[in-house]
């Protein structure tokens, strides 16, 4: 615990000394003030969401606070700890320090709305087969030539699929557009599995693998707008030739050419 409360610590002590904020290596020992406060999710249905490495980093950056998971999770009918249990063995918690009281309020309210979006994610949907899941990507891979989005879902060797089947102990694989010659669904992720609990926690994890890749398929596709004058390639047709849309042609850059 006290190893990642110092990495924690030291990953944002940059970007804290940036804000006008002097402090140690380690947040928990320097005690930033001394102002903490500890966040039970063990219950809340979005927890997974919230205790990934990439949240809790965008929490911390965006209110200056250090958050560093505590605890551990107890499944519903699991006594819980003693009242003077040790940090390692409380419920699970952020515990989020920082030296002022609006960054903790701050990071409140983001780590809340990671929560409820999660939840909304999970639950606010038609109902479906629980040992079966269809998340859609909600990006299409010939929306951009310059990204091949369908390999970067898979990974590597599928690298993204094998890890998240070894995770969770299902069968997951990526469907649609992109995939298969013919496919005309959008691309989806399909999750099927023995036991409810272990579909949800697949359905997770490619969630994520799918926000990961949004920034830069995003990026690539405002540089598509901009240098062909297009956004759909692939779904609307080519876009113009050199030349002959808004973009500039061939050059070192966006300005005019020579002359």
């Amino acid at each position: 615990a006290a190893e990642a409360a110092a990495a924690a610590a030291a990953r944002v002590n940059e970007m804290l000394a940036s804000k006008g904020v002097v402090r140690g290596p380690d947040a928990e020992a320097a005690g930033l003030d001394g102002l903490t406060h500890d966040m039970e999710i063990n219950d809340h249905p979005g927890r997974q969401t919230v205790m990934r490495a990439f949240n809790i980093r965008a929490v911390e950056a965006k209110s200056g606070c250090v958050i560093v998971p505590k605890g551990r999770y107890y499944p519903p009918g699991e006594p819980p700890p003693a009242a003077n249990a040790p940090d390692s063995e409380r419920r699970l918690l952020l515990r989020i320090t920082a030296p002022e009281q609006d960054r903790i309020d701050t990071a409140v309210k983001e780590i809340h709305a990671l929560l409820e979006s999660a939840t909304r994610a999970s639950t606010g949907r038609p109902a479906y087969d629980k040992t079966f899941d269809k998340v859609w990507v909600n990006m299409e891979p010939d929306a951009v030539p310059t990204l091949n989005l369908v390999a970067r879902l898979r990974g590597k060797e599928n690298a993204n699929l094998k890890y998240v089947a070894e995770v969770t102990g299902c069968t997951v694989d990526l469907n649609g557009r992109g995939c298969h010659p013919g496919a005309r669904d959008p691309l989806h992720f399909a999750i099927r599995g023995d036991q409810p609990v272990l579909v949800k926690a697949g359905r997770d994890l490619v969630l994520n693998l799918i926000y990961l890749q949004k920034a830069d398929f995003e990026k690539h596709r405002a540089f598509c707008a901009q240098y062909y004058g297009f956004l759909n390639y692939g779904m609307t047709g080519p876009g113009p030739g050199p030349g002959q849309g808004p973009g500039p042609g061939p050059g070192p850059g966006p300005g005019p050419g020579p002359g």
